[in-house]
């Protein structure tokens, strides 16, 4: 927003104790250790209150990081206030804010099941085909993939391309995709060379 500061802070939630085993409490884990950062970095700028936007229609559910907050005393004013997420996009539209049609955005983790290995492999996974729903909701039928696989992995096929973890997340999603690359591709530089040779 214009006028306020804003400091980023680079978190790599792989790397947090027992997040990657994704127990019960992976939210609670992956919570404190979040907010426990943005408490230093709050305690370095002379910052009194830390807050979060967490609402009435999250109160009811099984939401273990509820604790971590408690335990390190963050603020939720749109809770305390008794604001329901309904609530809070009508009050963004009529302050025209540009998040009040926000889509939600769950975690990537809390799309696997408790015990399941978390791996970048399948969170990725999961973020392509909602980022597909996201843009396509609406979509019925099949799936083409195209693309063009270059640079030193030039397999179509391998189960470790993108085409190929994005083709088996959709399928799990219940789509028809089908991919219609070739599947081996000559090195970017030598297609170039002999395209610039023509």
């Amino acid at each position: 927003a214009e006028g306020i500061r804003q400091i980023i802070c680079h978190i790599d939630e792989s790397e947090i104790a027992g997040f990657r085993e994704n127990p019960q409490n992976r939210c609670y884990l992956c919570k404190r250790e979040l907010f426990k950062n943005f408490l230093r970095i709050a305690r370095e700028n002379n910052f009194v209150h830390v807050v979060e936007g967490s609402n009435t229609d999250d109160v009811g559910d099984f939401r273990p990081g509820m604790k971590a907050l408690a335990e390190l005393e963050i603020k939720s004013p749109l809770r305390v206030a008794g604001l329901s997420k309904a609530e809070i996009r009508e009050l963004s539209r009529e302050m025209n804010l540009p998040t009040a049609d926000k889509p939600s955005m769950a975690c990537l983790a809390s799309r696997f099941v408790y015990g399941e290995i978390l791996t970048e492999k399948k969170l990725s996974m999961v973020e392509a085909a909602e980022e597909f729903l996201r843009r396509y909701p609406n979509h019925k039928g099949k799936i083409i993939i195209n693309g063009d696989a270059s640079g030193d992995n030039r397999s179509c096929t391998s189960e470790y391309t993108n085409y190929v973890i994005i083709k088996k997340t959709l399928l799990e999603y219940g789509y028809e995709p089908d991919i219609k690359i070739k599947p081996y591709n000559p090195p970017i530089k030598n297609r170039i060379m002999a395209f610039n040779a023509k």
